[in-house]
């Protein structure tokens, strides 16, 4: 089923007693309509455990793509980036240790198929900072390294 998505859009908050009818009344305005079973569904594999199973063999996965994407960025993208790195999450950011058109490499990026995003609209109260923040929740971790030579190679191009 590679290439091929199926999504729940569940999602659960386990919120303080204080704000609990709060935030219930703010997903039943935004949202009155999730199905029974699929909340039924949900809250039984939290119940048995099989979340917690599922987020521990996930995390030696997703750590891997971590130390792959940092490995690069201390490597061979180590002249134009320094990786902030991250112990947990599914995307990794990166500051530029010199100048680059941050939106002529995510253009470029994006027309061979990796997907970068510019990190400077993430500073609101602190002067914004130049380079790409980059997913890796949904990559096969045998494909990093082609998107990061990809990446390479504009960078090579467009310095």
């Amino acid at each position: 089923m590679r290439g091929r998505r199926r999504e729940l859009r569940l999602g659960y908050l386990i919120a303080p007693p204080s704000i609990r009818d709060a935030v219930a009344t703010a997903k039943h305005l935004r949202d009155s309509h999730t199905p029974p079973v699929q909340q039924w569904a949900l809250a039984r594999f939290i119940d048995e455990g099989l979340l917690g199973r599922h987020i521990r063999r996930c995390h030696a996965a997703y750590a891997l793509r971590r130390e792959k994407l940092v490995a690069r960025f201390e490597g061979d993208l180590a002249p134009w980036f320094s990786a902030v790195a991250r112990a947990a999450g599914f995307h990794m950011a990166a500051m530029c240790t010199r100048p680059v058109d941050t939106a002529l490499l995510v253009t470029l990026a994006r027309r061979v198929d990796v997907g970068l995003y510019p990190i400077a609209p993430f500073f609101h109260f602190t002067p914004p900072q130049d380079g790409p923040m980059m997913g890796f929740g949904g990559i096969d971790t045998l494909d990093i390294d082609p998107a990061l030579d990809r990446v390479r190679d504009i960078l090579a191009q467009i310095a």
